[in-house]
């Protein structure tokens, strides 16, 4: 891995860069979701709030994947790749823990069982999103034809669903 030199950070091959490159746009990527939730959750009462709140997540997380083309299909490759560690897992579990804690909060105010696996949830919501956005980088989907909140609405159906909020119709 990356090593630390007295304060510069020392690299040692081309691996340790893509790692270290991943980790960035990962940390950069959980700083934001971070910062919108502790922004938006300050008042929640309703689950149209809360939903709000999810678009906001999102759309935020979507048009930073949509904005650097090259570095959304890296980080995409690489989280896909043999390089992708259970030591790079832990550090993304820490970093994304305030949205999986989030996602656990919805679900117990809109009564959904303890059983619920918010980090399965979340994982899925930004895995899709991510995977759609390279699909679109790479023209292998047109993104003229796709609309963000249809996006939006099929990565989180089944939060919405558990949460028994209906976005299609909304």
């Amino acid at each position: 891995g990356v090593r630390l030199v007295g304060s510069e950070m020392c690299i040692r091959d081309s691996f340790d860069l893509m790692e270290t490159s991943f980790l960035e746009i990962d940390s950069e990527i959980a700083g934001m979701m971070k910062a919108l939730i502790e922004k938006q959750t300050t008042e929640q009462k309703t689950t149209q709030e809360s939903e709000e709140t999810c678009w906001t997540l999102w759309s935020a997380y979507w048009k930073f994947l949509m904005s650097d083309p090259e570095r959304t299909v890296f980080y995409w490759r690489f989280y896909q790749s043999a390089r992708y560690t259970r030591e790079i897992l832990k550090v993304r579990q820490q970093e994304y823990k305030v949205l999986i804690d989030y996602v656990e909060t919805l679900g117990k105010l809109s009564g959904v069982s303890d059983l619920m696996d918010a980090e399965v949830i979340v994982s899925n919501i930004v895995d899709s999103t991510v995977s759609v956005a390279v699909k679109m980088h790479l023209g292998y989907m047109d993104s003229t034809a796709l609309k963000e909140r249809t996006i939006y609405q099929s990565v989180f159906f089944l939060l919405f669903h558990l949460l028994h909020i209906d976005v299609w119709n909304g």
